[in-house]
């Protein structure tokens, strides 16, 4: 009798670095998350599940006030990991935290998570 892994089951550390977060707010719609960042500063964000597997938003308060809600994909791999935004895959070693301000197009400092 063989088993088989699925691979959406395991749970990958990258996985558990961005679901502790402390932006993250979860299985939320954008129309929430929109609710929740109401009246914030410009790159205040959270992050919620997309509706796949490894697929995560990060939402932002845009620099206009407006809100951008940010695809991300997380992609697994022998070699470790890496995050498709939109449609260009970034391989990374770095820590999830790392990039978050590249996906906003803002400054690491300006970027505030909401808690």
């Amino acid at each position: 009798m063989s088993t088989t892994t699925n691979v959406f089951e395991s749970v990958y550390p990258i996985q558990e670095e961005v679901e502790s977060h402390p932006a993250w707010k979860g299985n939320i719609t954008g129309l929430n998350a929109e609710d929740l960042l109401q009246d914030k500063p410009a790159f205040t964000f959270l992050i919620r599940k997309g509706e796949h597997p490894m697929n995560y938003y990060i939402t932002f308060v845009q620099k206009d006030g407006s809100f951008k809600h940010q695809p991300l994909l997380i992609m697994h791999s022998p070699y470790g990991w890496s995050y498709r935004n939109s449609c260009k895959s970034v391989p990374t070693d770095l820590p999830f935290v790392n990039f978050i301000h590249l996906m906003m197009h803002c400054n690491k400092d300006e970027c505030t998570p909401l808690s």
